[in-house]
């Protein structure tokens, strides 16, 4: 089994970028609107790291060049800890904050359908006449940046380094599962990650959940049936299973893990890609809704359930 998983790597342009996010090492951060970004280059390194759900890039070299306007944003909800200055005028705080506090490492680059791509970098940001430079400086610690795509190794999902699983449904439906809950599993990926709205991420190639529900968990978050039916085991098999067999519209599977301990979770998302020909997945159906197949469920004899991805039910 291989753990190392790869896709390419991202080109930023500023013609792409509908606006900005910088943070601070504190916490805190500011929006740019597109117009405020001057130009864009960026080259990165070969690692991905742990970010958002998923993996992101490292920027060894390069910059974002930027011109604050006075007034912000429309809709802006930039977090500061002195908000007083920042309102009474934008641009000197900002410049001051950028150029002699520092502290940056972290931008988010939102495309015109706002979704985002979330990079990394050790940032030292300079004046260069009425514009805020945004360098990037290589750090030795990241490793090499010399292939066309980017590389990560992440460990393979088992029940036993396992919390629980938060079944995500095309419809945003969702049922959490906990590990006492599942009896057997097991989860084979592709080795390309793909990227998701805001990262890159694993992505199922096939697979299979056997569980079955305990009546005592009670804390179970979950919304069935769009909040229109009562969260119970009753309820949840009939949204797998249906009446004993069904297709199962599940997109996402949030895992969280058995982490580091109390207050530092670790939660991934990870795909499960619709199994059908192109053709078929763009069929809508009689309501005109495009709809998911990524596997099916079962309810077994003993109760039991049976998830499997990546393979279509037996006719």
């Amino acid at each position: 089994m291989s753990y190392e998983f790869v896709c390419p790597k991202k080109e930023f342009g500023k013609k792409e970028i509908s606006k900005a996010q910088i943070f601070f090492r504190n916490g805190d951060y500011f929006e740019l609107s597109k117009n405020e970004i001057v130009d864009i280059s960026l080259q990165f390194y070969d690692t991905l790291i742990a970010n958002e759900r998923g993996f992101s890039p490292v920027v060894k070299s390069g910059y974002i060049k930027c011109k604050f306007n006075k007034l912000a944003p429309k809709y802006d909800t930039s977090l500061l800890y002195n908000q007083k200055d920042y309102k009474k005028d934008r641009k000197t705080y900002l410049e001051e904050r950028c150029v002699n506090e520092g502290g940056l490492y972290y931008v988010r680059l939102f495309d015109k359908y706002n979704w985002h791509d979330g990079i990394f970098g050790d940032i030292i940001a300079y004046k260069d006449g009425d514009e805020i430079v945004l360098s990037f400086q290589a750090n030795k610690i990241y490793g090499k940046a010399d292939k066309e795509y980017h590389t990560v190794t992440a460990p393979n999902v088992t029940k036993s380094v396992i919390e629980k699983i938060n079944l995500d449904f095309e419809n945003c439906d969702g049922i959490e599962i906990f590990r006492e809950e599942i009896l057997d599993m097991q989860l084979n990926f592709e080795e390309r990650l793909e990227w998701n709205s805001h990262c890159f991420i694993r992505d199922l190639r096939n697979g299979f959940i056997r569980l079955r529900f305990d009546e005592d968990i009670t804390w179970r978050k979950a919304d069935i049936y769009c909040g229109e039916k009562k969260n119970t085991i009753k309820n949840f098999t009939k949204r797998l299973c249906g009446k004993g067999v069904d297709d199962i519209d599940i997109c996402h599977l949030y895992v969280t893990y058995n982490y580091a301990g109390y207050c530092l979770d670790r939660e991934e998302c990870i795909g499960v890609p619709d199994i059908r020909p192109i053709e078929e997945q763009e069929h809508e159906d009689e309501n005109g809704i495009c709809y998911h197949v990524s596997g099916y469920a079962k309810k077994e004899n003993d109760g039991s359930i049976l998830i499997m991805f990546g393979k279509k039910k037996e006719e």
